[in-house]
């Protein structure tokens, strides 16, 4: 399996985890980015970066969030999720 594929399956278990909380999501195809999904409830935003297996966000991806987060303080969480090799459930680091 690509690593694309393995990416769009834990970028939909996490949409899969969010909608059942009642978000409403969407998923940035082929993401190119600084988020992969979002998720939308009354009052509540939430920005995701996805990652599985061993991958780490780069530099530049770290620093894109954090500017993100700080842009949007207050209004929206910007998150990175995520799933090791194996795993169900994400790691979440909010930023």
């Amino acid at each position: 399996m690509s690593n694309y594929a393995r990416g769009r399956r834990k970028e939909w278990a996490c949409q899969r985890i969010l909608e059942s909380a009642g978000y409403v999501t969407t998923r940035s195809s082929s993401s190119k980015g600084v988020w992969d999904v979002c998720a939308v409830k009354p009052r509540d935003v939430r920005l995701i970066s996805v990652k599985s297996g061993t991958a780490r966000p780069t530099a530049i991806e770290r620093e894109a969030l954090g500017a993100l987060a700080l842009a949007l303080r207050g209004t929206a969480s910007v998150e990175l999720w995520r799933f090791p090799a194996r795993a169900r459930v994400p790691l979440i680091d909010v930023l």
